[in-house]
């Protein structure tokens, strides 16, 4: 989608962006996991990542539930590494 197009489509609805956005990253983590059986990390490294997968109406609580924050990449995994 080009820059102009982007452009007319949050200007006609404000939240398209936002919406998109989580669609996004929400198939992306879907991707990961395929069933109950499976297992999965998905790493975001965007700062308005976890505001848009919290605080809003297009998430599924699924999805809610399973973002945690981390300050930094190597806290991360850290905390990974210390679940095995």
């Amino acid at each position: 989608m080009a820059g102009d197009e982007v452009s007319a489509r949050r200007k006609k609805d404000p939240n398209w962006y936002l919406g998109k956005a989580v669609t996004q990253m929400i198939q992306s983590y879907g991707r990961t996991t395929r069933s109950v059986n499976d297992y999965s990390i998905t790493y975001v490294l965007d700062n308005r990542a976890l505001h848009y997968l919290k605080n809003d109406n297009f998430t599924p609580d699924w999805v809610k539930e399973a973002v945690i924050k981390y300050n930094t990449v190597e806290d991360a995994l850290k905390d990974e590494f210390a679940k095995k």
